[in-house]
């Protein structure tokens, strides 16, 4: 048995999540290792669809982060690129055979 803030709790089945001011909360592990959060923590973070999870000590963490769009991907310069020159994928495809038969 694990004490946890005034709850005795087994480390298989429960854990509490701390919030702000001492609030604490109760949430269950499933045996396929989901948990579901209260209504009233993610009301916080009502816009936050994804979270960075991290495990400090005895502790679970949760960081909200915000995922950047494939407009700042590396990858979509290069498509655009390859988009103005009027380039196709057969275009493409005989480059990389003519690059790797030039040895």
């Amino acid at each position: 048995m694990q004490k946890v803030r005034n709850y005795y709790l087994t480390e298989f089945f429960f854990f509490a999540i701390l919030v702000g001011r001492g609030e604490t909360m109760l949430c269950k592990r499933t045996v396929k290792n989901q948990i579901t959060l209260p209504k009233k923590i993610m009301e916080k973070f009502d816009k936050c669809e994804y979270f960075e999870v991290k495990a400090e000590a005895d502790r679970i963490i949760l960081i909200p982060v915000k995922l950047v769009g494939l407009k700042s991907n590396p990858l979509t310069a290069v498509r655009q690129k390859i988009s103005k020159l009027g380039l196709s994928e057969k275009d493409i495809d005989d480059a990389i055979k003519w690059a790797r038969n030039k040895k």
